[in-house]
């Protein structure tokens, strides 16, 4: 997520402290034998350099509602595709490697 972060511009996951309003969460997903694995997570800077991660749903399901202007990283191994909901269509932003 850092590298998408530095490569795609407007793409930030990480939260101040205490946040006014929505906050970014991002849906990490992975294939499973049992179906899609989604874990959504938020990213909250506490102090200086010091971060903390909250899992907020970790579920496994072919069927997870992404929401509209969310963004999705969908792991494989070694690569990832960032993608984003953008007008109730899931589309690829980037790959890495």
């Amino acid at each position: 997520m850092i590298n998408y972060s530095f490569k795609i511009k407007n793409f930030s996951f990480v939260n101040p402290t205490n946040p006014p309003g929505h906050n970014v969460r991002v849906v990490l997903q992975n294939d499973t034998n049992d179906g899609l694995l989604n874990v959504g997570i938020g990213f909250y800077q506490k102090t200086g350099n010091k971060y903390e991660v909250t899992v907020f749903i970790a579920m496994v399901t072919d069927s997870f509602r992404i929401s509209d202007g969310q963004y999705v990283v969908l792991m494989d191994g070694d690569t990832s595709v960032l993608r984003k909901m953008d007008n109730k269509r899931l589309v690829d932003v980037d790959t890495h490697p």
